[in-house]
């Protein structure tokens, strides 16, 4: 176990004395976080008068969630610099348990940097991405997070063989993991192997049975193969685990049209344009069902 004390000698005249001591235990980081904290400390250490110094120790600790400690350094840094706003805004967000951007970028370790390259993703900013995620393979090869970030990666970028290769991967090391059977099956069928996604997609809905996206995969999936009767199921479950997701509905009414059962298949694009009245897919098959 890792404790470091500060103790701050501040003079005022001729007197000294000791701020109460920030304790900071980096117990249970990673290597890289705890050196990292380290050298914010020495900063401290070499700078005690500084309000920069005491207030980036308060943020890393911040994004660390080590909520007490950073606590005490923001009103360190604040008390020595009274004219900026940042340290008590910054307080103020930690105190209600917010991480600003400027503190979430801090962190770095096998989760600072899953969780940024997880909203570099969601914010389509896949170049910024790609180093990122190319760093975690490197640094934490048998993390399972990492081969999951380059499959999704890849197949955001349209490439589905890379993608498979690097989930693949991922189920060798975590073999029950749902998003890597997910995502696989997602990249088999860009690849029009639908026959190969359908067990890779059934095991994702056995180990996630209210998995509604993958339900529709795996319907997708069925249907493809040639077996659309045996999909009808799977794009019932989809729309049961997420009534919001739309695609299940207009591939089922399809399907159900197919089959002559042309008033479920009404219903099912009814229930579409109520979700998003523009559905132009939802018009189509209404005029083509009932002309």
């Amino acid at each position: 176990m890792r404790f470091v004390t500060l103790i701050l000698l501040v003079c005022f005249g001729c007197n000294k004395y000791e701020v109460p001591s920030i304790n900071v235990d980096t117990t249970g980081f990673e290597p890289i976080i705890a050196a990292q904290i380290e050298s914010a400390e020495k900063n401290v250490s070499a700078a005690p008068r500084s309000a920069e110094a005491w207030g980036k120790l308060a943020m890393l600790l911040h994004a660390y969630e080590l909520q007490e400690q950073a606590d005490a350094c923001y009103h360190r840094a604040a008390a020595l610099d009274r004219k900026s706003p940042r340290w008590s805004r910054l307080h103020d967000a930690l105190e209600h348990g917010v991480a600003p951007a400027e503190i979430a970028e801090l962190r770095i370790g096998l989760k600072g940097w899953s969780d940024e390259a997880q909203r570099l993703l969601s914010a389509r900013n896949y170049t910024i991405a790609a180093p990122l995620i190319d760093q975690l393979i490197k640094t934490y090869p048998d993390a399972p997070e990492s081969w999951l970030l380059l499959g999704r990666w890849r197949l955001e970028q349209n490439d589905c063989a890379g993608a498979e290769q690097a989930l693949r991967r991922l189920l060798q090391i975590s073999p029950d993991s749902i998003n890597a059977h997910w995502q696989l099956g997602v990249a088999l069928i860009c690849l029009e192997r639908y026959s190969e996604a359908i067990p890779i997609l059934q095991r994702a809905v056995d180990l996630k049975p209210d998995f509604g996206e993958a339900h529709f995969n795996l319907g997708f999936a069925l249907a493809r193969s040639g077996n659309g009767r045996a999909a009808i199921p799977s794009f019932r479950n989809a729309i049961r685990y997420n009534p919001d997701l739309i695609d299940p509905y207009i591939t089922l009414a399809d399907l159900l049209a197919q089959t002559g059962e042309t008033r479920d298949a009404t219903n099912l694009l009814a229930r579409v344009l109520q979700l998003d009245p523009e559905d132009e897919r939802a018009k189509t098959l209404l005029r083509r069902i009932a002309p």
